[in-house]
């Protein structure tokens, strides 16, 4: 009977084993990197061994493997041999299962213990590591180093024999895809607002931050017929009137109309040349304008204004050298932290949600906002990131529409309620149920 108990002993104590060197695994493995390194710059010197253990992920997993590897065989081995043979014993004294003893005590000893390792020395510890890797991770370090020690020379062979076999299966060219992307990222996000860790808007802000290198100059800008410009020509009382009623403080000036643009004053320097000399000197205040590409995307944007303090205000050009607009710091700001009326001038939210659910949306307003605040659900459409609502309209209806034309497109249906001119002001985007786009 001690025999038997010793023998027990011994097939547990090799799954507990096998449980540690799985546990360890995925403790360090699933463990955040960035905790790790403040707890080592903290002082911490098992972070700081965790961290050096995965800067070698090949032969740590190696060494992890071989000790599973070992743990788990010696376990159905010894009880195969051991536990079995006691077993088989045992049913040779019953004679109708007497013929089949070995057969059935092999089957009783390995199926039982093959059960009890995969929950107790796979399942349960995986676990509890990833419940709390960084602490578990810690805490079996030195352990998993003194077994990179002593295992080196077997993690060497196999590592020269994994990469023989991958190399040989045509995956051995190293590149792959980066160990985290922007996609990951936005995934570990929405889950993080999803568990509470972050706000609705810390989330939002965070997702207009992410896409700010994608964006181009077209969705960010304010369009050239928004644009409040200075003539030269113009009468001073005209000049002094229009900047009085306008909520900016730097204007484009001009000759006639964009096709000549001659600077960017600012309206505190041309009113206090007024109060002093009893005339607006526009030519006096002018700095040089500063054209930018349309194809110019919003971090290279972000970059100029960081880059030139001085630049407050740019003109946007198409490829003709056509004015299409005008971007500020304050629209890249506002691009990123949503809209802001007292900041950039706009009175009017680019979009109101009405009583009854609907939205009424500024049809500049960049598409990929609409369909957050429509709750579409993801993957959108290419054209949404690039595009503003106008865009998107204009793009299905295939024309210049008119004032009450519809459009339904992926759950809701949108209504051209006020145009200016050609151009699409305001959009009522009322919410439904999903069909197929029909313009109306």
């Amino acid at each position: 009977m001690t025999a038997i108990i010793l023998e027990l002993l011994a097939v547990v104590g090799l799954i507990c084993v096998n449980g540690f060197f799985a546990m360890a695994e995925m403790a360090l493995v699933a463990s955040r990197k960035s905790r790790l390194q403040g707890l080592a710059e903290a002082g911490n010197r098992r972070a700081g061994a965790c961290l050096r253990l995965r800067e070698d992920p090949e032969t740590f997993l190696s060494a992890v493997q071989i000790g599973i590897t070992l743990a788990s065989v010696l376990a159905s081995a010894y009880g195969g041999a051991t536990l079995a043979g006691e077993l088989a014993a045992f049913l040779h004294t019953i004679p109708i299962l007497s013929p089949y003893a070995h057969a059935l005590s092999l089957a009783g000893v390995v199926v039982p213990i093959a059960v009890i390792t995969l929950l107790f020395g796979e399942l349960v510890p995986k676990r509890l590591a990833l419940a709390r890797p960084e602490g578990l991770a810690m805490a079996a370090a030195p352990v998993m180093r003194a077994l990179l020690f002593a295992s080196r020379p077997a993690v060497r062979l196999l590592g020269l024999a994994t990469r023989g076999v991958v190399r040989l299966l045509g995956f051995g060219g190293g590149g792959g895809e980066p160990a985290v992307t922007e996609e990951d990222i936005r995934g570990l996000l929405r889950e993080g607002m999803l568990h509470g860790a972050l706000e609705h808007e810390e989330h939002a802000i965070m997702e207009r931050v992410l896409r700010l290198t994608d964006r181009p100059l077209d969705v960010i800008m304010t369009h050239r017929s928004k644009i409040d410009r200075i003539d030269i020509d113009a009468p001073a009382e005209e000049t002094l009137a229009a900047m009085m009623e306008s909520p900016h403080t730097r204007f484009p000036v001009v000759r006639g109309d964009f096709s000549q643009v001659l600077g960017v004053v600012r309206a505190k320097d041309a009113l206090a040349g007024y109060l002093r000399d009893g005339r607006v000197d526009l030519a006096g205040h002018m700095t040089p304008p500063v054209f930018l590409p349309e194809t110019l995307r919003g971090l290279s944007l972000l970059a100029r204004f960081r880059q030139s303090p001085r630049l407050h205000l740019a003109l946007v050009v198409d490829e003709y050298g056509d004015v299409v607009g005008m971007v500020t710091a304050a629209d890249v700001f506002e691009d990123m932290v949503g809209d802001l009326p007292g900041l950039s001038g706009h009175e009017e939210p680019a979009m109101v949600r009405r009583a009854d659910g609907s939205l009424l949306i500024d049809a500049a307003t960049p598409m990929d906002e609409v369909a957050a605040a429509l709750s579409w659900p993801r993957p959108w459409p290419e054209d949404v990131g690039d595009a503003t609502l106008a865009g998107f309209l204009l793009e299905r209806l295939g024309r210049i529409p008119a004032i009450g034309d519809t459009l339904a497109a992926r759950g809701a249906t949108f209504e051209i309620v006020d145009m200016d001119g050609r151009r699409i002001d305001r959009v009522l985007a009322t919410p439904r149920a999903a069909e197929e786009e029909t313009p109306q």
